[in-house]
């Protein structure tokens, strides 16, 4: 049987030795830095979230994750939501030909060679390193679902040409 997302909160909570006052009052204090009440965290909803399977809210869930020092991804897996899988899900709606993508450098990098020698021999073999020319890096979530047999994709700069 799984562990249950509230189970797994209050198993990382039980480690840190923290009670649900403490709980309360941190997030109490991320509310107000934040100018947002929906960041607290009250007793009876930890409660709530622990024992009873209650959702927490967005804000609720990055305050726990805040105070538990849990990465939000990892945590909003737990209840079944993977982040990874937004730009596959995107696809359910077929965009216009052309449009930006809006994917985040904290959503992962990845390096890649984007400039290959123009000598290269695909007949032969050689040092990988050698024909490389120039890496770059593309956010990770962009290569994810790329259907390169059925459309073209570019990359517009950002870097003003004189």
């Amino acid at each position: 049987m799984m562990e249950e997302p509230g189970q797994k909160l209050k198993r990382v909570r039980e480690r840190l030795n923290l009670r649900f006052r403490e709980m309360e009052e941190a997030s109490t204090e991320i509310a107000q830095r934040r100018g947002n009440d929906e960041f607290i965290g009250a007793l009876s909803r930890l409660a709530d979230i622990e024992n009873k399977g209650t959702i927490p809210s967005i804000y609720r869930l990055y305050s726990l994750c805040a105070i538990y020092r849990l990465d939000l991804s990892e945590v909003l897996a737990w209840y079944g939501i993977s982040v990874g899988m937004i730009p596959a899900d995107a696809q359910v709606l077929e965009p216009e030909p052309t449009h930006l993508i809006g994917f985040r450098p904290e959503d992962g990098n990845v390096q890649i060679p984007i400039a290959l020698d123009p000598g290269l021999d695909l007949t032969r073999t050689a040092f990988l390193s050698r024909l490389i020319q120039q890496w770059g890096t593309v956010p990770l979530a962009l290569l994810t679902n790329l259907d390169l047999r059925n459309y073209r994709y570019g990359m517009i700069g950002t870097v003003p040409h004189c």
